[in-house]
């Protein structure tokens, strides 16, 4: 797993000069279409201020690949952190992210796959989810596709 500050460090680097439903589609087109080229049967859905503009679920997924991603989301929004980045967080301290913020396991996950959309000025105004591997590499698929969109 990565560490609390390499996590750190994807969220510092993969921010956005703007973000529009224009570019969630075609981000999410991106996403879907790496994951068909490795074979991977996976969720992804991108939502902005709340609201959903880009979901896809490959053949294969299930209505928990739906209940899985609005854990990660909800997690994400809470703590404005990766769902990954508040497992290792809490970990270094012990502890976990359900008994720190008082949160039901049924509505949250800390797992990897949730990473915020954030603009340059600091600014989260979404969340990138996916789910359908294992939750390390979930979150390294949104990271590494981050990285080849922004050119970071």
């Amino acid at each position: 797993m990565k560490t609390l500050e390499q996590l750190s460090h994807d969220q510092e680097v993969l921010t956005f000069k703007e973000f529009s439903n224009e570019m969630a589609l075609e981000l999410g087109v991106i996403m879907a279409n790496k994951a068909a080229a490795k074979g991977y049967k996976m969720a992804f859905s991108i939502i902005i201020n709340q609201r959903e503009v880009f979901k896809y679920g490959a053949t294969g997924t299930t209505n928990m690949s739906d209940v899985w991603m609005q854990r990660k989301a909800n997690t994400v929004y809470k703590t404005t952190m990766s769902s990954l980045k508040a497992r290792a967080f809490f970990a270094g301290r012990n502890s976990t992210f359900f008994d720190n913020w008082f949160v039901s396991r049924e509505d949250h996950a800390d797992v990897g796959g949730g990473f915020p959309i954030t603009l340059e000025n600091g600014l989260q105004i979404g969340v990138i989810v996916v789910t359908g591997l294992a939750h390390e590499d979930d979150h390294e698929f949104i990271v590494e596709t981050l990285h080849d969109y922004l050119g970071k």
